[in-house]
C-alpha cells in the first residue's frame, strides 16, 4: 500500500493539475504521449517503481450524466433499466491516470480518492456487474481505426476497488447484426495482471481516503507488436458507487448503473468516436538494446571467460610446480658443473661425465631452446634412458638438469659482470627474466640482484 506521504502527494498533485486537467479534457486534446520505461515495473499496487510515465487527471464536478450522443440511457440499457435510481454521488471523486510501456507490455495506474468505498458485486462470468462496485474501466483499440462502436480490436477493462476483474472485447457479428449500442463480449480469458490497494473499508459509508489500481496489459495478449511511433486509442474511465443496493431501493436482480464518469467527461463508454489518440514515444536505452540482443548469449560468454580463467590458472600451478621441483644447490654440490671458469673437473665420476657432457652441449648451444629430446639425441641415449638416469643419480628431471646448468652459466655471466639480470636471462636460453629470477633465487637462495650485490663488496 501507498505511504501516508505517497497518499499526500498525490493528493497535492490531484489538486494542483486539476484546473489544467479540466481545461485539457475538455479541449479533447488530439494525441497523448506515453513514454517507454526502461526500469522493470512490479504489478504490487505501489508506485515506488514508476520513473517515466505520461500522467493526468480528472475529477468529477457533473450534477447528471452526459452522454455521447441526444439519447436516454434508456436506449442504451435493456429493458428493465432503472435510470430513476441514479444518484448524484455522495462526493465526487478525483483521479489521477499513469501510462507507460515497454516492449513486453502496457502499464497503467489509477490514483483515485474516493471517500466512500463500496464493493458488494462479486465478479464472475456469469454475473460480470463489478462496475457497479467502485472501479476502474480502461478501454483499448489496439489498431486505431475503430470507427462508431467497438470492434474486434477493442478491449474493455474493468478492475474494481477489491481487484476483481472483468474483459470485454468488441464482437463482429453483434456490430453486424445486432443493435446494441455497445457490441461486446464477455468472458475473454485476457492474461493481465493487476493489483489493488486501498486506504478505508468497504459498504460502511465512512469518510474513507483512496484506491490504487494497477495493471499490467501484455502486448502479446492483444495481438500487438509495439514499437515507437504506434497509434493507439485509449479510453480511462471510474464508475464511483457511493450507495448500497438497500439504500437504493434496488432488488439484485434489477437493471441499474452507478455513477460512471471519464477523462472526457462523459458517463457512458465503449463509443471509439470519444477515444483518445495515444502515440508510443521513446524507445530502449542503449543499455537495454545491448542486454536484450545479448540475454541468450551471456552463458557462451560466461564460458569463455571461465575457460580463459581457467588456462591462466593451470599455467600458473604449472609454473609453481616447476618452481617447487627445483632442487636446492646443496643437492648438486657433490657433482662438478663445467662452466668457462672451472676446468678442475673429475671425469672419472660416471655423474660427473654425464653432467659435463650435458654442460659442454649447452654450452655450445646456449642461445638454442634446448629439450630434454635434443639432450638425449645428443647424448645417443633414448629420452626414457635419460630421464631414469637423472632420476637415479641426480634426483631430478632432465629439464631441471638443464635449467640448473643454465643457471649456474648465468651466475658467471653476472660474476663476471658480462651484463644485466635481463641479457643474463636472454643470453642462456630463458625468454622471461622475471621467470629467470624466481628460478635463481630457488637455486642459489638469492635473486640475480642480491648476487651481483654480493660480488661487488668482495671486491
Amino acid at each position: 500500500m501507498p505511504t501516508k506521504a505517497k497518499t499526500l502527494f498525490f493528493t497535492l498533485l490531484l489538486f494542483a493539475q486539476s484546473f489544467a486537467s479540466l481545461a485539457q479534457s475538455q479541449m479533447q486534446f488530439d494525441t497523448i504521449r506515453i513514454p517507454y520505461t526502461d526500469s522493470p515495473i512490479e504489478i504490487d499496487g505501489k508506485l515506488a517503481d514508476w520513473s517515466n510515465y505520461f500522467i493526468t487527471t480528472f475529477s468529477d464536478t457533473a450534477s447528471q450524466i452526459y452522454t455521447t450522443g441526444n439519447y436516454s440511457l434508456c436506449d442504451v440499457y435493456p429493458a428493465g433499466f432503472c435510470e430513476d435510481k441514479i444518484k448524484v454521488p455522495l462526493s465526487h471523486n478525483n483521479v489521477a491516470a499513469m501510462l507507460c510501456w515497454d516492449e513486453n507490455a502496457l502499464y497503467i495506474a489509477m490514483y483515485v480518492i474516493d471517500k466512500h468505498l463500496i464493493a458488494e458485486f462479486s465478479g464472475t462470468d456469469d454475473n460480470p456487474n463489478i462496475y457497479l462496485n467502485d472501479a476502474i474501466e480502461f478501454y483499448i483499440d489496439t489498431k486505431n481505426d475503430s470507427k462508431e462502436r467497438m470492434d474486434v480490436n477493442d478491449y474493455q477493462i474493468i478492475i474494481d476497488a477489491l481487484n476483481q476483474h472483468c474483459v470485454f472485447k468488441g464482437n463482429l457479428r453483434q456490430m453486424e447484426y445486432d443493435s446494441m449500442f455497445v457490441p461486446k463480449e464477455r468472458g475473454q480469458n485476457l492474461l493481465i495482471q493487476s493489483a489493488v490497494s486501498y486506504q478505508g473499508t468497504f459498504n460502511d459509508n465512512k469518510l474513507d481516503d483512496y484506491y490504487l489500481v494497477e495493471m499490467k496489459i501484455p502486448f502479446a495478449a492483444i495481438g500487438m507488436i509495439p514499437q515507437e511511433g504506434m497509434a493507439i486509442r485509449i479510453d480511462i474511465c471510474n464508475d464511483d458507487a457511493d450507495f448500497l443496493l438497500s439504500e437504493l431501493g434496488v432488488k439484485s436482480e434489477d437493471m441499474y448503473i452507478t455513477w460512471p464518469f471519464n477523462w472526457s467527461g462523459l458517463g457512458d463508454f465503449g463509443f471509439p468516436k470519444t477515444w483518445k489518440t495515444a502515440v508510443l514515444e521513446g524507445h530502449p536505452s542503449l543499455y537495454k538494446q545491448v542486454s536484450e540482443k545479448f540475454k541468450y548469449q551471456w552463458l557462451y560468454f560466461l564460458s569463455i571467460f571461465v575457460l580463459v580463467v581457467a588456462i591462466i590458472l593451470v599455467l600458473v600451478i604449472r609454473h609453481n610446480r616447476k618452481l617447487r621441483k627445483m632442487p636446492k644447490q646443496e643437492i648438486l654440490k657433490k657433482y662438478v658443473i663445467v662452466t668457462n671458469d672451472d676446468k678442475s673437473n673429475d671425469s672419472s665420476n660416471a655423474n660427473n661425465n654425464l653432467v659435463t657432457k650435458v654442460t659442454d652441449y649447452i654450452v655450445k648451444n646456449i642461445s638454442d631452446k634446448i629439450t630434454p629430446a635434443d639432450l638425449a639425441e645428443w647424448l645417443h641415449i633414448s629420452l626414457r634412458t635419460l630421464q631414469r638416469l637423472t632420476k637415479d643419480e641426480l634426483d631430478c628431471t632432465p629439464g631441471i638438469l638443464i635449467n640448473m646448468i643454465k643457471l649456474q652459466l648465468a651466475k658467471d655471466f653476472l660474476r663476471y659482470k658480462h651484463g644485466n639480470i635481463s641479457e643474463a636471462a636472454y643470453n642462456n636460453g630463458f625468454s622471461d627474466p622475471a621467470y629467470f629470477s624466481k628460478l635463481f633465487k630457488k637455486q642459489f637462495g638469492v635473486t640475480p640482484k642480491e648476487f651481483i650485490d654480493q660480488c661487488t663488496e668482495k671486491q
